[in-house]
């Protein structure tokens, strides 16, 4: 009895706070609070669009509208073994240009992703190569654009200057295929 009661005094305590999101083995955090709608939201490799596992992800809803006081700040973690970040609950269905769902790399307080856009900055540029070059643990970093023309959220230690290059002909090559 006693030690029931210790381990409920743990559950009262670790959810005092709020703000926080907490992380379970096999269930997903849930971003959000408001509203009907659900759609659970899994990260993907660029190149090959294979779920990436266990994975630590940077995810915030854009979408013009949603008022949830939990959409203010970005939901961080780690993908569960299946690929899967987390479950957004919201007042408007969802759908993949209203939410930034990347890997994020580095380690930090400050950071930042891109959008890379063509034709007038209005047409995403998918599976495109960039090098982002700035400071922290990783000071270069390789990558390829998502679906949504979105590079990983780059994080480091300290505010930096970062510099965002893009491969122009593999740009080409992809949009004309």
């Amino acid at each position: 009895m006693k030690a029931l009661r210790w381990v409920v005094a743990l559950i009262l305590l670790a959810g005092i706070g709020g703000g926080g999101y907490w992380y379970y083995n096999n269930t997903l955090p849930t971003y959000g609070s408001e509203g009907t709608f659900e759609i659970t939201v899994g990260l993907l490799e660029p190149k090959t669009n294979q779920p990436m596992a266990n994975t630590p992800f940077y995810l915030v809803v854009i979408k013009e509208g949603e008022v949830d006081p939990a959409f203010q700040k970005p939901l961080f973690g780690k993908t569960d073994a299946q690929g899967r970040a987390a479950k957004i609950v919201s007042r408007t269905q969802l759908n993949a240009n209203d939410y930034v769902l990347v890997e994020k790399v580095g380690q930090g307080e400050y950071g930042k992703y891109f959008a890379l856009l063509g034709a007038g900055n209005s047409i995403p540029l998918p599976n495109t190569d960039y090098v982002i070059t700035g400071c922290g643990e990783i000071p270069e970093y390789k990558g390829t654009s998502n679906r949504q023309g979105y590079t990983v959220y780059y994080s480091a230690t300290q505010a930096c200057n970062i510099k965002l290059s893009i491969d122009w002909g593999g740009t080409l090559d992809n949009l004309l295929k």
